[in-house]
């Protein structure tokens, strides 16, 4: 290990104060419990290119450039870790929240299915299903086309009848 150099040594520790200044007043800086972490980072950044040699010319825009350079790494960090931690929430979900989904998908699917062999039905039993699919009692329906409940209900199930022939007939689940 090399022995510690006091002019670098001094050289940091006098631009400590402009480094924390620029943590501070950067636009995207970190909070004050993440500050004491940059700083660090940000001297041994610069204690790297001391040591190195590399003649910098203006020493405090360079460390601009530091402490810009460690900011957006401290942001993709945060970034990739909500991404991470959104990811295992997702994975995270109960098993009912997707089987209920699942659920709804399939009986959104029987639902359209059914509606698209409805056209094979007479015409009133089709307008009874029609309707009772899209939320209506066998009572509003009576009430809506002036049919006794009697006759309603028979149309209802004759209908029901006809369709359990026809996805039987096609192989479907009745």
């Amino acid at each position: 290990m090399k022995p510690v150099d006091d002019d670098h040594q001094r050289t940091v520790e006098r631009f400590e104060n402009l480094i924390r200044s620029f943590l501070r007043r950067h636009p995207y800086g970190p909070g004050p419990e993440e500050t004491e972490d940059l700083l660090q980072e940000a001297r041994l950044k610069l204690w790297q290119v001391l040591e190195n040699g590399r003649d910098i010319e203006y020493l405090a825009a360079y460390i601009r450039k530091i402490v810009d350079s460690i900011v957006m790494d401290h942001l993709q960090k945060l970034i990739r870790e909500r991404t991470l931690l959104a990811a295992a929430a997702w994975r995270g979900r109960p098993e009912s929240q997707d089987s209920r989904k699942r659920e709804d998908d399939r009986r959104r699917e029987l639902v359209e299915e059914v509606q698209a062999e409805l056209g094979a039905l007479v015409g009133s039993r089709r307008t009874v299903l029609q309707m009772t699919l899209a939320g209506y009692s066998l009572g509003e329906i009576a009430a809506t086309k002036n049919w006794t409940r009697k006759k309603t209900y028979a149309l209802y199930e004759r209908g029901l009848k006809d369709l359990k022939h026809i996805f039987g007939n096609e192989g479907r689940r009745s």
